[in-house]
């Protein structure tokens, strides 16, 4: 799109010389600038529209279900149950992490675009915490078990959400 808001703004610049237009020099430019800085605004910033759509889609699922749907994973596994569960909620090295199950991810994610794609994109930009695993996860221990999750750095979430 970038490119595009580019051509538009040459083709402003040039119609401005050939056709005597009474623009100032750069008027052009300046507002294909503005125009694309409103359309980044409105799709909420920069970046691959599936990934920023992504971001919402797990922020919301963590403030709207953050308690409900997520278990604090040193919970005592007498406890019943968590319905519909999407992950947990841990924390390593110091960072508070939602982890969300391979399940609870795709659910999240339903219908925005390929899950894995947008494991990729998120553990580049460091939204993702894990150690050597090739698919991006980290393991916790459930009750025992270890379980593989999409570990979501609060922090990082939330503090890029409030920049935006």
């Amino acid at each position: 799109m970038a490119e595009r808001f580019a051509l538009i703004a040459a083709a402003g610049e040039m119609a401005r010389e050939k056709l005597g237009l009474p623009w100032p020099k750069g008027e052009a430019v300046r507002a294909a600038t503005v125009c694309f800085n409103g359309w980044c605004a409105a799709r909420g910033g920069h970046g691959s529209g599936e990934v920023l759509a992504a971001l919402q889609a797990i922020r919301s699922a963590i403030q709207r279900h953050g308690e409900a749907r997520f278990r604090e994973a040193k919970r005592d596994p007498g406890l019943p149950p968590i319905r519909d569960l999407l992950g947990y909620r841990f924390e390593r090295d110091g960072e508070h992490l939602y982890g969300f199950t391979t399940t609870g991810w795709a659910d999240t994610l339903q219908g925005i675009g390929n899950p894995r794609i947008i494991v990729g994109a998120l553990y580049e930009r460091g939204y993702l915490f894990c150690r050597s695993d090739p698919n991006h996860r980290f393991v916790v221990k459930i009750d025992g078990q270890s379980v593989a999750t999409y570990a979501v750095r609060y922090s990082v979430l939330f503090d890029e959400a409030a920049a935006d």
